[in-house]
C-alpha cells in the first residue's frame, strides 16, 4: 500500500473513533470534511506525515481531493453543496454533506 493510502486510512480511522453513534454523525455531517482537516492540523504526528507526503512530491491538492472523496464514502454521506470558507488552513473549500 502506498504511503498516501496508509495516511488516508490512518486519518479516517482516527476520526472514526470520535463518531460514537449515528446522532453524532448527523450533528457533524455538514462540516465533517473541515473537521477532518482540522484534526490533521491539530495532531502533530499526523500533520508531520501530511507535510512529509506533500514535501516528498505528493500533490497537495490531489491528496486533499482524495481524502475529501473518501470521507463521505466512509460514512455513507450525501453531497449537499460546496462551502468556500473552511476553518482549516489546509483546504480552500469543501463539500458539505448530510446523512
Amino acid at each position: 500500500m502506498k504511503a498516501k493510502d496508509c495516511f488516508i486510512n490512518k486519518v479516517l480511522n482516527k476520526f472514526s473513533a470520535q463518531i460514537t453513534n449515528r446522532e453524532v454523525l448527523e450533528k457533524i455531517a455538514d462540516d465533517i470534511t473541515d473537521r477532518v482537516f482540522l484534526m490533521i492540523e491539530a495532531d502533530k504526528e499526523i500533520k508531520k506525515e501530511y507535510d512529509d507526503l506533500v514535501n516528498s512530491g505528493t500533490n497537495k491538492h490531489g491528496l486533499n481531493s482524495i481524502l475529501g472523496k473518501k470521507i463521505p464514502a466512509k460514512f455513507n454521506l450525501k453531497n449537499k453543496g460546496r462551502y468556500n470558507h473552511p476553518k482549516s488552513k489546509l483546504i480552500k473549500s469543501y463539500e458539505r454533506h448530510n446523512v
